[in-house]
């Protein structure tokens, strides 16, 4: 018999951080995540144990769930994956000076101006030297 606890209870960290690193490392169907979350519980968080029942929330996220957590890793993924470029590319400036680099992060609209895409352009110094021959 299912509980109004167990429909309501929270999804276990445990679960969203490791839903949040599939979707880092590229699963993006539901039902393959359902299945390696099961799997997850069933062989780490409750190794050697009985496993909860189905209907705790807490351990076996609904579809709905999932979705929602695999959208805000992807969000924040693409966030930092644009800071580590700017990192990456201002490192790469000093290292080759005579290699050129462009980056424009994206940015959301605002009231006053329209939305930027991301833009990335790089031209190292022989692929300068084949443009001119």
């Amino acid at each position: 018999m299912v509980t109004v606890g167990e429909m309501i209870e929270p999804v276990d960290a445990r679960i969203v951080s490791r839903v949040m690193e599939l979707t880092k490392n590229g699963v993006r169907r539901v039902g393959t995540m359902r299945k390696l979350v099961h799997e997850f519980v069933k062989n780490e968080l409750f190794h050697g144990e009985n496993i909860p029942p189905w209907s705790r929330r807490r351990f076996f996220p609904t579809n709905k769930d999932l979705i929602n957590i695999m959208a805000k890793a992807k969000k924040g993924f693409s966030d930092k994956d644009q800071e580590n470029l700017m990192v990456l590319v201002t490192k790469w400036k000093e290292e080759n000076k005579e290699d050129k680099f462009f980056y424009r992060p994206c940015q959301a609209e605002t009231d006053s101006s329209e939305k930027v895409d991301f833009l990335f352009a790089y031209q190292s110094s022989w692929q300068q030297r084949l443009l001119n021959l």
